[in-house]
């Protein structure tokens, strides 16, 4: 598995810049990502997938070790959908 900080070193590599600059390349990445999808709007990036805003509705839900019921309020869930391209890369795995 690849952390945050591997990918600012693979960032980096592959794109011939120091890893400070990786990183605040990383950083603008997620701040465009979330700014956008807390403004309503999904996110697109060809041949890698759509980022996108799912709402999820309240639901009841039981305890199993107490059997007490309790609601989980509605809520806003971010989600990512692959593209065809990145979907038959890694299905080839």
């Amino acid at each position: 598995m690849l952390n945050r900080k591997e990918l600012i070193r693979e960032l980096a590599k592959q794109s011939n810049v120091t890893q400070w600059q990786a990183s605040d390349m990383l950083d603008a990445f997620t701040d465009i990502v979330t700014s956008e999808l807390v403004s309503g709007r999904d996110l697109t990036i060809r041949d890698l997938g759509k980022f996108k805003l799912s709402r999820r509705k309240s639901r009841n839900w039981v305890n199993p070790r107490t059997w007490d019921s309790i609601v989980i309020p509605a809520m806003a869930v971010a989600t990512f959908s692959a593209w065809a391209k990145l979907k038959a890369a890694v299905k080839t795995v």
